[in-house]
C-alpha cells in the first residue's frame, strides 16, 4: 500500500502473449494492482484513461507498437522484457531513457 493513497501500487502489464500476462498477474498480483493489455495501443489507452500507473512491464517484441516505442510514450518506470535482446535494441532504448538488462 502506498502511504498517500492507502492503495496498492498499480502495475500495467503489456504483452501480446496471454500466457505471459497470466504469469505476470499471478506473480505480482498479491502485492500490486495489476492491469493487463494485449497490445501497446491498448496499453496507452489504459494509461490515459485510468488512475496513475506506477510501473509498466511490457514485452519488447509486439505487433504494432514495440516495447521501445511504448517506453517513448512516457511511462515513468518501465520494465521491458524480451527473449531476443540485442545491442541494437539497447541503443534504440537508451536514446531517450536509461535501460538495463536482465538475461534469462
Amino acid at each position: 500500500m502506498t502511504a498517500a493513497t492507502g492503495r496498492r501500487p498499480r502495475v500495467l502489464c503489456v504483452d501480446d502473449d496471454v500466457f505471459m500476462l497470466n504469469v505476470l498477474t499471478r506473480t505480482i498480483g498479491a502485492d500490486y494492482e495489476v492491469l493487463t493489455s494485449s497490445s501497446g495501443a491498448e496499453g496507452l489507452q489504459l494509461m490515459e484513461n485510468s488512475e496513475p500507473i506506477q510501473v509498466v512491464v511490457s514485452d519488447h517484441r509486439m505487433p504494432g507498437l514495440s516495447g521501445a516505442q511504448f517506453l517513448q510514450a512516457g511511462a515513468a518506470a518501465h520494465i521491458c522484457l524480451s527473449r531476443r535482446w540485442g545491442p541494437s535494441t539497447m541503443v534504440r532504448g537508451t536514446r531517450r531513457h536509461k535501460w538495463d538488462t536482465l538475461e534469462w
